[in-house]
């Protein structure tokens, strides 16, 4: 487990819970047309509906899968090349209602399991597993160990599963004035991370794990 040589504290880290590939983080306070354009830093595609699943539209769902698959998605183009940067609406709150695959661990994720190296630029919106009744269990992002995501300016918040609430990492996950709170596991409240991991000026907080 890739760790201590790599990740980079604003100011503190909270308690980690036990377990070979756990680590908990439940409190953490840090400081404070086809929707595609090209640029010499890879490929930008802009989310451009809050839905869940909306064909004539780029969704976060369809953008992910656009840029795992380097490939024209619904309204998501990601046949630029990576590297690869999803712009979210600013401001905007992205419910999740079902559960989009099992990963690894036989765990439900709400959203593609990144493969990519993909950006997130958050623009201060949200992503949260819907607060509403008989919405299922999952968490919102898994890492592959061949994807890098980092995410900038957003809020995970409500992910539920047995390892990681929001994120499960395996490859590369970077949070930059980003905030996880209201997540849960059993392991890892919002974050197990497997691989490597970064958190600049982010707050996780209120996130809760059993053990």
């Amino acid at each position: 487990m890739r760790i201590a040589s790599r990740v980079r504290w604003s100011v503190a880290q909270s308690a980690a819970l036990g377990g070979a590939l756990c680590l908990a983080l439940l409190l953490m306070l840090l400081h404070a047309a086809p929707a595609r354009a090209q640029s010499d830093a890879g490929t930008v595609i802009t989310v451009t509906s809050v839905l869940p699943a909306n064909e004539d539209a780029c969704t976060l769902r369809a953008a992910l899968t656009a840029a795992n698959q380097g490939a024209l998605v619904d309204q998501c183009d990601g046949r630029g090349g990576a590297p690869y940067t999803i712009v979210l609406a600013s401001g905007s709150a992205y419910a999740l209602f079902t559960v989009d695959n099992i990963g690894e661990y036989s765990h439900s994720n709400g959203l593609p399991i990144v493969h990519a190296p993909i950006t997130i630029a958050g623009n201060g919106a949200s992503i949260e597993r819907a607060p509403v009744p008989r919405v299922p269990l999952f968490r919102l992002f898994e890492v592959a160990v061949t994807g890098t995501l980092r995410l900038h300016d957003v809020t995970l918040r409500g992910g539920s599963q047995e390892d990681g609430g929001a994120v499960m990492n395996f490859g590369n996950l970077e949070l930059i004035n980003s905030t996880l709170t209201g997540n849960g596991s059993g392991c890892g409240g919002a974050i197990d991370n497997a691989g490597t991991l970064v958190v600049e000026h982010s707050a996780i907080i209120q996130n809760m794990a059993d053990g």
